[in-house]
C-alpha cells in the first residue's frame, strides 16, 4: 500500500498492531509505527480507549504525559528504561521524551532479571542455547549474560508462538524479550555504551 493511503481503524486495542480497512474493502493488520492520524480525523474522532486511559492515569497521578518524538527528531544520547512492574521497555532521548515503548517479558520467578543501571556492550544476529533448547534473534547485551532479544525460537529456528503470547508478563530465563520487530529495532538503533536502567 502506498505511503499516505487512507485507512479506517477497526481495532486499536493491541499495543503494537492495528486492524485496518482499506478504501477498497480489504481488512488486515498494520504496525502502529506506520500509521498517522490526519488532523481532520483526529479532530472528529474520539481518542482510543487506550490513549484515554493513559491520559487519565497520568492526570490522576498528577504527571504530565510523556512526549513522543521520532528517532530522527530525538536528542542523543538515547537511554533505555525497563519497568519490571509494567513489563515495558521505554527508549527515551536526552530530554526524556519517548522514542519507542513496547511490551517485554523479563525473567520469570526463580530467574529474575537483575535491577540497576547497566551499559549496552555487544550484539549479534542470533544465538542458540543447547541447555534450554531455545535461541533468539537480534540480541543486545547489557550485563554479563543478560540480553535484550526476540521471543525464543526452537531447534528448527521457528519462533515459539506460546512464548510470544507471554509478552507483557515475566517469562524469560532472565533476559528481556521483545517482539521480533522490536528486538530488531533495538539491534539497529541502540549503540554500544547506551545506558540501561531496570527497576
Amino acid at each position: 500500500m502506498p505511503k499516505g493511503s487512507a485507512v479506517t481503524v477497526i481495532d486499536d486495542s493491541n499495543d503494537e498492531w492495528t486492524k485496518v480497512k482499506t478504501s477498497d474493502g480489504k481488512v488486515g493488520w498494520c504496525s502502529r509505527r506506520y500509521l498517522a492520524v490526519s488532523q481532520k480525523s483526529q479532530s472528529s474522532a474520539a481518542p482510543s480507549s487506550s490513549s484515554q486511559a493513559a491520559k487519565k492515569s497520568a492526570e490522576a497521578a498528577g504527571e504530565p504525559e510523556t512526549k513522543q518524538v521520532s528517532l530522527e527528531e530525538s536528542s542523543k544520547p538515547l537511554h533505555i528504561e525497563v519497568s519490571l512492574s509494567e513489563q515495558t521497555v521505554s527508549v527515551l532521548d536526552a530530554q526524556d521524551r519517548a522514542v519507542e515503548t513496547f511490551k517485554c517479558s523479563s525473567g520469570k520467578e526463580g530467574s529474575e532479571t537483575p535491577t540497576g543501571t547497566f551499559t549496552v556492550s555487544q550484539r549479534g544476529e542470533s544465538f542458540f542455547n543447547d541447555k534450554v533448547g531455545e535461541g533468539a534473534y537480534y540480541w543486545v547485551r547489557f550485563y554479563k549474560t543478560y540480553l535484550f532479544h526476540s521471543v525464543p525460537f526452537d531447534k528448527n529456528g521457528t519462533l515459539e508462538p506460546d512464548e510470544a503470547a507471554k509478552l507483557g508478563e515475566p517469562a524469560s530465563h532472565g533476559c528481556i524479550r521483545t517482539s521480533m520487530e522490536n528486538s530488531k529495532w533495538i539491534y539497529d538503533n541502540i549503540p554500544e555504551g547506551t545506558k540501561v536502567t531496570i527497576k
